[in-house]
């Protein structure tokens, strides 16, 4: 990616969003529909292209599990153990809906490619915001009042579910389904009727909370008194739950009493995961005191609440008559954002102040409040459109915090998705050498599987066997070599800076372990480090170089993204306890040279 682009595009969306406001008012303006579709098209297409440049065809963490049930679907020797492997119980899941891209990309590339699995997950993204797109319509406002949806909708504050393989096709879809099967059933007819089991079927075998479409779809029906739809619809929940609990499954139990011992904590939690879009990409400690973030994510959240108030209210209200489309929909696609809160919050109740990531609120899930702040605007417009000025406090509001969240996003999270591409592109070397993945575990040699000694070797070896997927060291060991052949006596020495800072960190099991960071500044010419290397007199090791952003005032003067200075940090048991060199290997005229940093580190 070149170091200009997410300046020229932060700076681009700010001067279309200020334009798009001066023309606001002029009606039917040729300037304000164009600035507007601008706005609309702009985040979709950068989007696209951050997340198509950033990620490559490497399996990260649960991958792997779903490559494993790809193998065990092509080895099953009858129907029994097809169907077991096919819907093979993953936590609370059933992942029937990811088996089969998984199975279509298998024989479309002839092999799994997750960086395919990727992008077509991403894809769903368009399809959600297609639907919010046909309601929007049906309000009859100017194309410029739906600008903050793509903003909000189309950036990283999710990237964890962006950028990774199961994430983008089971989080994504699973939106895109439920919000299909709700606009499918607020259509008084029988083909769409049919179309939404159907779309349901997908959502429940996507994701755990796929379960919760079918009691929306059952009040959805109830409002409308289809009596005959009704009994269909109930009959195919009944026959799919009980399959689906009761076929070779296994109810995983947790400790609920932290909700009686934490309630408020909890409701800030729930409020919280509702206005996520709002949670930053910064280090938050366990133990938290009050940060701006997350009192943002407690305020929209409690809007958002607010809202479903007043579409329930508005839904009541319509019962007397026959309650509209339009109201159903709001009805079913806040329902099943709430619902899917409310069920992380019930599986995964907090016992302390904890928001750091992966275990409580993962980035993975902020999809979910990105729908949900989207969801929430357009019922604003719905719950109050014959009210503008109302409505205009709505729409600069939400323009504002769309163009904040989307720019921030960006220059907060790309490092963090370049540095996964970087550790997964290491992923094969490390794993041909050491038998470990760089982008997993805390310690040397520690495998996933809650450190099976087999696990992790069984399921690589198994799909590479069949042609699945091959972990590949090619293009990072000619690089080692170069290290690994390096002489103090013999090679040059850096000419930029380096230093390391021991540190105490916390693990995601809450424990401190140590940590070790390279903090360096490349030098004046036009060499740029890619990788750090550590040599000792057994071991040597090569980890990557993630740039540093400049901040935003030197963004804006150098017009560049990233400065000189780079980083890189790494729990200290994951290589051997040992007396290494530091080196520095930098990329000159598309070749690549190692330079002793004239330092070395006690680890």
């Amino acid at each position: 990616m070149n170091i200009h682009q997410p300046v020229i595009y932060a700076e681009i969306i700010v001067l279309l969003s200020t334009l798009s406001l001066i023309f606001k008012n002029k009606k039917k303006s040729i300037g304000q529909s164009t600035l507007s579709y601008l706005i609309i098209c702009l985040p979709i297409l950068f989007f696209f292209f951050i997340i198509y440049t950033h990620t490559d065809n490497i399996p990260f963490q649960d991958d792997w599990v779903l490559l494993d049930s790809l193998y065990q679907i092509k080895v099953a020797s009858s129907f029994s153990e097809f169907c077991k492997a096919f819907f093979l119980q993953v936590n609370q899941h059933r992942f029937g809906f990811e088996r089969i891209v998984f199975i279509i990309i298998d024989e479309i590339w002839g092999n799994e490619n997750i960086k395919a699995q990727i992008i077509l997950g991403d894809c769903f993204l368009l399809g959600i915001a297609f639907l919010l797109f046909h309601f929007f319509k049906k309000l009859n406002l100017s194309i410029i009042y739906f600008t903050p949806i793509p903003l909000l909708l189309f950036n990283l504050t999710y990237f964890e579910n962006a950028n990774w393989g199961i994430a983008a096709i089971q989080n994504t879809p699973i939106i895109f389904f439920s919000f299909l099967t709700v606009y499918l059933l607020s259509k008084p007819f029988s083909i769409p009727f049919y179309f939404a089991i159907a779309t349901a079927t997908l959502t429940m075998f996507t994701s755990g909370n796929g379960l919760s479409i079918w009691p929306i779809g059952l009040t959805i029906l109830v409002l409308q008194n289809r009596k005959k739809e009704l009994l269909i619809w109930s009959s195919f929940a009944i026959f799919l739950i009980i399959f689906y609990f009761y076929f070779d499954y296994t109810i995983i139990q947790s400790d609920r009493s932290f909700l009686i011992k934490h309630p408020l904590l909890n409701i800030l939690f729930l409020l919280t995961f509702f206005g996520n879009v709002f949670f930053q990409n910064i280090p938050h400690p366990y133990v938290i005191p009050i940060y701006g973030d997350i009192v943002a994510c407690i305020l929209l959240g409690c809007f958002l609440f607010t809202i479903i108030i007043g579409v329930l209210w508005k839904l009541f209200q319509e019962m007397k008559e026959k309650p509209k489309p339009q109201t159903l929909q709001l009805f079913g696609w806040l329902g099943f954002l709430a619902i899917t809160g409310l069920m992380l919050m019930l599986s995964r109740p907090l016992e302390i102040k904890t928001y750091h990531g992966g275990e409580f609120l993962s980035r993975r899930y902020m999809i979910f409040g990105a729908a949900f702040a989207c969801v929430g605007y357009l019922s604003y417009l719905y719950l109050i459109q014959q009210k503008t000025q109302k409505l205009n406090w709505g729409f600069h509001t939400f323009l504002t915090m769309g163009v904040f969240i989307n720019i921030n996003s960006y220059y907060k999270s790309i490092p963090s998705i370049y540095r996964q591409q970087q550790e997964l592109r290491l992923d094969g070397h490390f794993w041909k050498k050491d038998t470990m993945l760089l982008s997993f575990g805390e310690k040397y040699k520690e495998k996933f599987g809650y450190n099976h000694p087999t696990y992790q070797i069984n399921i690589i070896k198994n799909v590479d066997s069949l042609g699945i997927y091959k972990l590949s060291d090619k293009e990072i060991n000619p690089i080692f070599t170069i290290l690994k052949n390096s002489s103090t006596h013999k090679s040059e020495l850096f000419e930029g800076t380096i230093d390391t800072v021991m540190s105490i960190g916390t693990t995601i099991s809450l424990e401190k372990r140590p940590r070790v960071s390279f903090v360096g500044v490349n030098s004046q010419n036009s060499q740029v480090v890619k990788y750090i290397g550590l040599k000792s007199a057994t071991n040597s090791f090569i980890f990557p170089v993630i740039s540093i952003p400049n901040n935003i005032q030197d963004c804006l003067i150098t017009q560049s993204y990233y400065s000189s200075k780079f980083y890189y940090d790494i729990w200290q048991g994951k290589i051997p306890s040992e007396r290494y060199e530091i080196w520095l290997i930098s990329e000159e005229r598309h070749s690549y040279k190692a330079k002793f940093s004239n330092k070395i580190i006690q680890l």
